[in-house]
């Protein structure tokens, strides 16, 4: 009798290696998650935010940290942003915008052995074909 195989957070990182951590083994595809999600109140909403706010010229490095910290994509790393500025130029409070949610596109890229990636998942997609390395 086979039994069947549970990939939680215990084990994730032992199928799902993130690309920029891994070279693809074998067998593998490269795979991406894609999800809503929402850049909420923290430490790297406060530090976009004062970026935005005293440094000319940030916008380039808030996308870029939004990307790598957030897992955001360039296109609603650079919408948030624009919304966040849009917002207090509007005369939103400091306060009332680091409390608001704004919604992105989390995106994170893995290589993985297609056999492990959820077929009944939207948010999971397979770009490549497996590698004969």
């Amino acid at each position: 009798m086979e039994t069947e195989l549970v990939i939680d957070d215990t084990n994730f990182s032992q199928y799902f290696r993130e690309i920029n951590k891994a070279a693809p083994a074998q067998g593998d595809s490269l795979v991406v998650f894609r999800a809503l999600a929402y850049f909420c109140d923290g430490a790297l909403k406060q530090e976009i935010i004062d970026l935005l706010r005293f440094e000319f010229g940030s916008v380039k490095k808030c996308v870029g940290r939004l990307i790598k910290f957030a897992g955001s994509t360039r296109e609603q790393a650079v919408k948030i942003c624009l919304d966040l500025v849009k917002d207090l130029i509007d005369g939103i409070s400091l306060e009332d915008v680091k409390k608001k949610e704004y919604p992105f596109v989390f995106e994170k890229f893995y290589y993985v052995n297609p056999q492990y990636v959820p077929e009944d998942d939207k948010r999971w997609q397979i770009l490549t074909q497996p590698s004969n390395k």
